[in-house]
This record gives C-alpha cells, structure tokens and sequence, in this order.
C-alpha cells in the first residue's frame, strides 16, 4: 500500500464508525480500514491517541504519567470508540482526565485552567451522527494541529502495528473531572470580559429558542442563557439519546437566509416544505406568532441560537414579526455584527486590528468590514488558519512590549520571532512551535509580575478582532484565570460565546431608541452588503482525484475559463491564487478592468465530508451568470468525482434511478425498492435520502394535488447526471 503523507483533514480525522468485528472490515488492519474505505474502528482510535500521546513525548510536551485531557460529544452511546481513545492514552503512558460529553471549546479551556498540555475530543461535528473522529488540542492558547504535524502523526501511526498495541497493559492513570470542567466552562462564558454582557436588562426581553442538534450543549446552553438575564429560554434539540445535527443544527440549515412558513409547513406550502421535520424552525415561529403584538411594541424579541454537535459553530435565527419570516445569520453575518459592535464600543482597541475570514465568505463581508476600519485577511478554510495570521501579530506585539520593558533575554526573543515568522510561512508552520512560542511567553511572568504581563494580554485586541467562517465558526478571544489566579487568553471557535456575543452586540446596536424594530429587523436582514454566496456539493466523491495539477484539476479550471470569458465576453479576467494553507484548492479571482475584485469562483475537496463543492462569490448583478458557470462546473465534477468503491455513492446511483424510473415515487416505496438490492440499514438510507434531496437537490419531494402523500421526484440536476435529457 502506498501511504498518504496525511490522513488528516481540515481538523483532524472523520469517517463512518464500525466497530472492528463488523464483517465489512475483516482481515484489514485499522489503518487499512481506514485508508481504504474510510471507516474509523475502535482499533484505529486506540492506535491514534497512542501515537498522539508518544509524539508528545518525543516532542517534549508532556512525558510519561502526565494529564492528558479528553471530552466528547454524545454520539457514542456504548462508549466504545471514546473508551478506546483512553485506552489508547494509558497504553501510551498518560494520565487520561475524562471529561465525558462536553462542547468542544470547553476543553482547550479546561486545559487552560488546570495547565494540562494536551487534549483529546472524540467528535465528528456538524457530520452525520453515523460518524465520528478527533480533534486534537495543544496548549496554551488552545491551537490545533497544523499540516506539518499531521504529517508526523501520520508517519507515526504508519510504523506502528495495532497488534502490538493491543496487548499493551494500561500504565497511565485516569481521573474523572466532567463537574469540574462544565463548572469553569460556566463561570468562562458568563465572565463580563467573555460574554460582553454588561447589563441583563439589554436581554430581559428575550424569548430564545435553543437548538442543541442533540448534541453537547444539550442542558447547558440553557443554563447560561437563563443565566445571563433572557426571559424565557427554550430547548429544543436536546436529547442525549436523539441522533445528533438530524433536522437540526446549523448544518440543517447550510446556504439558508430566510425561511419562509411554507419552507416548514406542510398547510401553508403548495409542495413539500424542505424544513417539514425541524422542530426548532416550527417553534420559533409559533412562538414568534402567539408574540407578535409585543415583538412590534419592543416588549419582547424572539431569537433562536442553533448549534452543531460539538458546540463550537454557531447561527443566529430572528423571528421577523413585519413579514412573518424567520432570518437566519450565518457565521458571516455574525462576525460582521460583532466587529461592529467592537468597532463602535471600543474604537482605540480595535481599529486596524485584523478580521480574518475564509475563501467561503461572503467576498462583500471583507470589503465592509474594512470600511468599518479593520484590517483584513482571508485564509484557507478551518479555524487553525483563522489563527495563524493574528499569532504572527500577538507573538510581535510581545516582543514590542517587552522591549519597552527594556526586559533582555535574546535566546527567548529570538525564538518568539522566528516562530512568527515561521507562521507567516504556511508551509512550515508547527503547533508544536507556537506551544513553545507561548511557554516562552507564559516564561516572562515572573519577571515581570502578574499585573505587568496582564497589561500585554489587554494589548492582545489590537491584533485580532473577529475571526469569522461562514458555516459559523467564529473567535473572539477570551479570558481566563487558571486555577493559580493567572490570566490567559484563550483562542478557539466557541458557538456559544459567539452566541451570547452576537445577541449583545446586535441589541446594543439597537437599544436606547436609535432604532425602531423596523430599522432592527432591517439591520438583521442586511448587516452587511450581501452579495452572491452559494455553494454546489458533490457528495461521496474520492478526493484523491481531485488535486493540485492531476486531470481532473485541470479540465475543471479550463472549464472554468471558458464559461467565465463566454458569459462576461470579456469583461471580466480570471486571477489563479494557489493558497499555501490548501494546494489543492483550485481558486479563481473575478477581476474587473480597473484591477478590482469582483467576484471568485473556486473548487475544494471538503475537509471533514467525502464531498467536494464548487464556490461562486460575487456581486447580486452577476448572480445569474454565476449560477449557471457553477451548474455546469458541478456537473462536470459529479460525473468525473463520484466514487462508486463507496457504498453511500452506490445506493445515491440506486435512489436517482429509481425516482426517474418512476417519475414520482412514494416515500414508503422507494425504501422498499432500494432496500432489496442493499445491506444498509434504513437509518443509512434515509441519511444518503435526506443529502441526495437537501444537500446535492438531485431529487425534490412534492406534495400530491388534493393530497396530504408526498412524493419524491428527480430534479434537472439529477436527469443531467444520469444522462437524461431535462425539461
């Protein structure tokens, strides 16, 4: 076998769970499994904590009997695959502190207050509940792996035999610290400094509905909210033992920005509502409809804060009692209404401060934000690059300040500089490095006593602002004081601060009468100007196929090419950027003939699905033009990419084909048919259903004239595919 130099994705690794005695993966070792079908066993958890733990200590980071922290979401109702991960830390000699089901930002946190050097979180995120995976954290502040130290994991993981493993005795210890970690977790997010929330009677009014996607801010987020001074709080989707981000989460509601009641009920829709089973969407507009007088009086708001699985995306929802519509702000909107907030409320502390974004923002997000007087940075997709370019600026903002201390240590500052120069070379840059960068920080503190260094970390706002990706992660930083009184600052995608952030910027923006509600929904509706945001999915496709320079790559950006010159005859001039952080995205800049961005259009491999989507970014006049260059590249993408090794792949074919066949075709049947021919249990058929209607739209349920029976039928996406002439 010829191994990857990286099995990791954009944040670790995530696939399908089997446990290893399942017969669909006999006679292949962990990794094979893996590698060639894309599964994650138990054995294969086991084997990567244990060569995550060995590499820390090869690295120095932590040695032998040390805590090493671990948390996870709660799919893994046996506890099989987290109870491998321990394993696989004790195995390796470390001290696993078992936090049980937590949110993600809730252990880079954790790790902070007790000083524990490293982390594990056993969590598939926004993905379907029928997969997990890892994050994996170092600390201080909080940072992820970067693509260099992938590499050594995985070169790691392929010299070690499982088998080996496998007999080892557990040498580590364990501890149990889930009361502990959610009670500082608690008192992190309602610190004034963190959740912005200076006076509760800014949220007094506040109906909040809540949508935990069954996931770990299930009776939690409730708790802070309630805390935090909203009148009446909600929980909807926040069942432990419900499958997590199915009909709820954000990723139920990818690419939305306003849901209309017939997008969710059935009475009040001439087809099949696409949010027909999300719970969350019925109840705020139910509950948005019994308050509507008071809404309209500012006697009450109805909001909701949707969460993934892991709680570290985040998207507001606004009943909007004018039009009877329900406004959903995704992480673009969001971070836009936060920097405003930051920009107006504390002007000398953030001007020029950076706002980094990502290649799948809104382009138009970036522009407005530096018309509010930010600096601005888009980097490659996942939230470790949102980072990466603001730790050069905090990392130099130290050395400054030191220098003004007049405070000498050459070696030291030396190596602080040399790290943030490494980070500005993508390529090079290790987490292990940046670790050691703050230990050396962290290192002044005696020297300069607690009060003098805490002066430096309130400089850290003049470097990073908001770090904001549009499927709704966003940074902020936060403080914290460890469990020695020393403050922090911790960096990570946090939903619920972001949360809490959002609904307090946006009503302090709106409070003491210089809006009416009609100006505030008005404000939700817009933060910013919007252009053109859509993103075309191709799932279940072997990504191998598409990178930096092979076939595929190539015949998709002459595509591109020649749709861009067709449509804009020439007006417009295609600009090729190769991004450091992501080679193989294949990214094109829209140029006008003054030399200005107009637009982009670009392909990537997803970094945590087997899919792989096309990006169109522009102005709202090329919409049209735009649209149809997408169409045609996705096409082409879903003929070349589809990988049919892969069971899901397959059994999307099966469905297509049996919806055309049938021109429309009940639900209870077409189960039925597909089921005959298929292993796969109903709950994985109706998972490949729900992606090939809602997420890829090459089927469309409809109602039946005079009939409350829905039927599925094929989309002009899905004749395209199959070959079939459209209408």
């Amino acid at each position: 076998m010829i191994y990857p130099e990286r099995i990791q994705g954009t944040d670790g690794i995530r696939g399908r769970v089997l446990k290893s005695s399942e017969p669909e993966v006999s006679g292949l070792s962990p990794l094979e499994i893996f590698l060639e079908k894309g599964i994650i066993t138990e054995q294969f958890i086991e084997l990567y904590t244990y060569c995550f733990v060995l590499l820390l200590m090869k690295k120095k980071i932590a040695k032998k009997g040390e805590e090493i922290a671990v948390g996870w979401d709660p799919r893994d109702k046996g506890g099989i695959f987290t109870g491998a991960a321990i394993r696989g830390i004790r195995k390796a000699g470390g001290c696993a502190v078992r936090l049980g089901i937590i949110p993600t930002p809730a252990l880079p946190v954790y790790m902070t207050y007790r000083g524990i050097d490293a982390g594990v979180m056993i969590t598939a995120s926004h993905n379907p509940s029928d997969q997990n995976g890892i994050k994996l954290f170092l600390c201080p502040p909080g940072i992820k792996f970067f693509p260099a130290d992938d590499k050594l994991l995985t070169d790691a993981i392929i010299k070690t035999d499982y088998k080996n493993i496998k007999s080892k005795k557990l040498s580590g210890g364990l501890k149990d610290s889930h009361n502990e970690c959610i009670s500082v977790f608690l008192d992190f997010i309602c610190d004034p400094r963190n959740s912005w929330v200076e006076n509760k009677e800014l949220l007094k009014n506040g109906i909040l509905i809540v949508d935990s996607a069954n996931g770990s801010y299930s009776e939690i987020a409730s708790v802070i909210f309630k805390r935090l001074g909203f009148r009446k709080v909600i929980e909807v989707g926040n069942d432990f033992k419900g499958m997590v981000n199915q009909n709820c989460g954000v990723s139920d509601l990818d690419g939305i920005s306003r849901i209309l009641p017939s997008m969710v009920f059935k009475d009040e829709c001439g087809g099949f509502p696409k949010f027909a089973e999300n719970f969350t969407l019925k109840k705020i507009f139910r509950t948005g409809r019994n308050c509507r007088a008071k809404i309209l009086k500012n006697e009450a708001f109805v909001s909701g804060a949707v969460f993934d699985a892991d709680g570290d995306r985040f998207f507001m929802l606004e009943y909007d009692a004018l039009k009877d519509e329900v406004l959903v702000l995704t992480g673009d909107d969001t971070a836009f209404i936060q920097g405003k907030y930051l920009i107006k409320e504390r002007h000398s502390d953030f001007k020029d401060s950076y706002y980094t974004n990502t290649v799948e923002s809104d382009i138009q997000a970036s522009f407005c934000a530096r018309e509010l007087g930010f600096r601005i940075e888009t980097t490659g997709v996942g939230d470790k690059w949102i980072l990466a370019n603001s730790m050069t600026e905090i990392l130099n903002s130290f050395v400054r300040f030191i220098l003004k201390k007049n405070v000498k240590n050459k070696n030291k500052m030396d190596e602080i500089r040399n790290t943030a120069a490494q980070i500005r070379n993508l390529n090079s840059i290790s987490a292990f490095k940046v670790a050691d960068a703050f230990e050396n920080i962290n290192s002044f503190r005696k020297i300069l006593g607690e009060d003098e260094f805490r002066e430096w970390i309130k400089e850290i706002p003049s470097c990073h602002a908001v770090g904001s990706e549009e499927s709704g992660h966003n940074i902020t930083v936060g403080y914290l004081e460890d469990c020695k009184g020393r403050l922090y600052p911790v960096f990570t995608g946090n939903g619920l601060k972001s949360a809490i952030n959002t609904f307090v910027s946006a009503l302090s923006l709106y409070s003491g009468g210089r809006f009416s509600y009609k100006k505030y929904i008005s404000f939700l509706r817009c933060p910013f100007k919007a252009g053109i945001k859509k993103s075309l999915y191709i799932y279940y496709t072997d990504k191998k196929r598409f990178s930096n320079g092979c076939r595929e790559w190539k015949e998709a950006g002459k595509i591109t090419e020649n749709l861009v010159e067709k449509k804009f005859r020439g007006r417009i001039k295609l600009k090729i950027q190769i991004k450091k952080e992501e080679p193989d995205l294949l990214y094109f800049s829209l140029v006008d003939p003054d030399g200005n961005i107009r637009g982009a259009i670009f392909v990537r491999n997803s970094g945590t699905e087997d899919k792989t989507g096309v990006g169109i970014r522009g102005k709202r006049e090329d919409e049209r033009m735009l649209t149809e260059i997408g169409e045609k590249i996705a096409g082409f993408l879903r003929k070349a990419l589809k990988d049919y090794k892969n069971p899901y792949a397959k059994l999307q074919r099966s469905i297509v084909e049996k919806v055309s066949q049938h021109r429309k075709i009940e639900k209870s049947l077409l189960l039925g048919l597909v089921s005959e021919n298929t292993e796969k249990t109903y709950g994985i058929i109706n998972r490949v259903l729900m992606e090939t209607e809602k997420k890829e739209g090459l089927i469309r349920r409809v109602i039946k004239k005079g009939s409350e029976e829905d039927f599925y039928s094929i989309t002009d996406r899905g004749r395209i595919w199959l070959g079939k002439k459209t209408n």
